[in-house]
């Protein structure tokens, strides 16, 4: 981003199932080849399924692994890879010791063919992953920013309302929206609100499949952003001593059996970073135990360590609901209360339903409720370093932590800071929420 150039903030709200056509090799290929990285979905009469692939040489071997984008779970390995004259097959293993088995064709842009499960039932569908330019994700030093910010001074702030220009008045292309739109109507039928901002004014504003500008939708993760932004608000005001607090001293009650291992080494700042290295699968067997709980921070605090706290990235929205129940037994109330005073009300964003699980706790970075205009101003007041009309909501140097570079992340999903991913964009650095349907 160069100074000087207002930059864009860009809302996007779906509801169900994300699913995307784009896709990717790493390399461009002479010959029809397998190597490299390739996306797409898998396309059956109920679902739309995203996900990537990516074949690799090593020592001589052919092996792959597959990326579920949308559940950001981990890779899993391709199994039984076999290529020959522009045939391919592989297996993709499934949940409950079932495999999909793919057997089709290669060529320089698509791989295409048919998939059949493992007890020789054959998918009704198509089964392609295709092949187009594809940018890399760039490597950021940890904690690093790589953008400048742009100037927060303005006279209009959308509390009240946004004011809207034109979009050839903000130095949009209108015909790249216009055939963007079509394309959402024709193949994103999850789209329900895609909205465009810049210098604090609203340049493009269309709803796809239902979707209006009264309507609020549950943007799942991305409300990680606000959980996080919590924290550094409450830090300011005195309720917590800092991100590195260790959760056993926040919680004590979750502890008791386990001052003596490695868990008692978690500090708030691996919540916020999905380091705590506690296993988790999201939206795999333990999410599923944990919500049958009513959303047990013990249930999660009694999985095993896969590493050390700190080493290694295991998504969670646990993760974010155990920093929930930290602020609501901090501040000593709501964590909900405690956002609509210090964060929701001063920059009019209106929550409309906010999901609580076990204990009264409101589900910390997921089941929030909101349009897509008040998603635009959470984006907008994150762009302005935390300041909103005069008052700094967020303390300035928390945001630029929450947008840093703390973890790994995950492959085509970004690296990411405090409930918030990072990524490069055609060649610029941005960051950004993601939820699965939000």
């Amino acid at each position: 981003m160069k100074t000087g150039v207002a930059p864009l903030l860009v809302a996007l709200l779906v509801s169900g199932n994300l699913s995307s056509a784009a896709s990717s090799p790493e390399t461009d290929r002479t010959t029809p080849g397998v190597e490299g990285t390739w996306m797409g979905i898998l396309e059956t009469q109920q679902v739309e399924f995203p996900f990537a692939v990516t074949f690799e040489r090593t020592d001589g071997r052919l092996r792959g692994d597959m990326d579920i984008i949308a559940s950001l779970s981990p890779d899993v390995e391709v199994t039984d890879i076999r290529v020959d004259s522009g045939s391919v097959s592989f297996s993709l293993p499934l949940s409950g010791g079932e495999s999909l088995r793919f057997e089709g064709r290669v060529s320089q842009t698509s791989l295409n063919g048919n998939a059949v499960y493992s007890r020789d039932e054959k998918i009704h569908g198509t089964f392609s992953l295709s092949a187009v330019p594809f940018e890399s994700l760039p490597v950021w030093a940890r904690g690093g920013n790589t953008w400048d910010w742009p100037d927060n001074r303005r006279a209009d702030w959308p509390t009240r309302d946004w004011k809207m220009i034109d979009s050839a008045e903000a130095g949009l292309d209108g015909q790249a929206l216009s055939a963007a739109a079509e394309v959402i109507r024709k193949s994103f039928p999850a789209v329900r609100a895609l909205l465009i901002a810049r210098g604090g004014v609203l340049a493009y504003e269309e709803y796809f499949h239902g979707g209006s500008v009264t309507e609020p939708i549950n943007i799942k993760s991305v409300s990680k952003g606000m959980i996080t932004a919590l924290v550094g608000i409450a830090i300011r005001e005195g309720h917590l001593a800092g991100e590195d607090e260790k959760v056993a001293t926040l919680v004590p009650r979750y502890f008791r059996r386990a001052k003596a291992t490695s868990k008692a080494e978690i500090r708030l700042h691996h919540l916020l970073d999905m380091t705590s290295g506690l296993r988790w699968i999201e939206n795999g067997e333990p999410t599923a135990r944990w919500a049958a709980r009513g959303h047990s921070s013990s249930y999660y605090l009694s999985l095993p360590l896969d590493c050390s706290p700190g080493e290694c990235f295991r998504y969670s929205t646990a993760s974010t609901h155990l920093v929930s129940e930290i602020l609501m037994r901090q501040t000593g109330t709501t964590t909900r209360a405690f956002a609509e005073r210090h964060l929701l009300d001063p920059i009019g964003l209106d929550v409309s339903g906010w999901s609580r699980g076990k204990g009264g706790i409101h589900i910390g970075g997921a089941e929030v409720f909101m349009t897509a205009r008040d998603m635009a101003r959470l984006g907008l007041l994150l762009l302005s370093q935390g300041a909103w009309d005069g008052r700094q909501v967020i303390p300035v140097d928390w945001v630029h932590q929450c947008v840093a570079n703390h973890s790994e992340g995950q492959p085509f999903v970004g690296s990411y800071g405090y409930g918030w991913w990072r990524k490069s964009i055609r060649g610029h650095p941005a960051f950004l929420g993601k939820g699965f349907g939000g």
